[in-house]
């Protein structure tokens, strides 16, 4: 018995120390997500040698907010992502690399204008390469 009340002790310890840093843990894990950020899981994405890859999904941004990505694993390979016009494919940022194990601000959006965006990525080796990570987009 004396187990389950330190446990539970520790347990309400935690959840306290989360809501006083404003800070939830993602279920998918590796990364900490704000409360103030919406993570959406890009799941296995695998990259050409050569050219590149969309993601699938399309993402509403309205004026002001930003998109990150978190590259959960890679092979320890990086990475290069941008955004695009969900229905045209332009460009809306430029390319931004990506490490395993980092977050990158990848766009901001400050057009005036909710855009319907996907991500473009792209491998920066001369093989193929499968990530998976996060997209988190902010702030709300």
């Amino acid at each position: 018995m004396r187990r389950i009340r330190g446990l539970f002790a520790a347990v309400v310890m935690v959840v306290m120390f989360l809501a006083v840093t404003n800070v939830c843990v993602s279920a998918a894990g590796g990364y900490i997500v704000p409360l103030y950020e919406r993570a959406y899981d890009f799941g296995s994405i695998a990259m050409p040698a050569t050219g590149t890859v969309y993601d699938r999904e399309q993402y509403v941004m309205s004026d002001g907010k930003y998109c990150k990505c978190y590259l959960e694993s890679s092979g320890g390979w990086a990475i290069s992502v941008r955004v695009v016009d969900y229905y045209t494919l332009s460009p809306l940022s430029d390319w931004v690399g990506v490490d395993q194990g980092q977050t990158k601000l990848i766009w901001t959006n400050n057009t005036g204008q909710t855009k319907y965006i996907r991500f473009e990525l792209s491998s920066v080796w001369p093989w193929s390469i499968r990530a998976q990570g996060k997209w988190l987009f902010g702030p709300f």
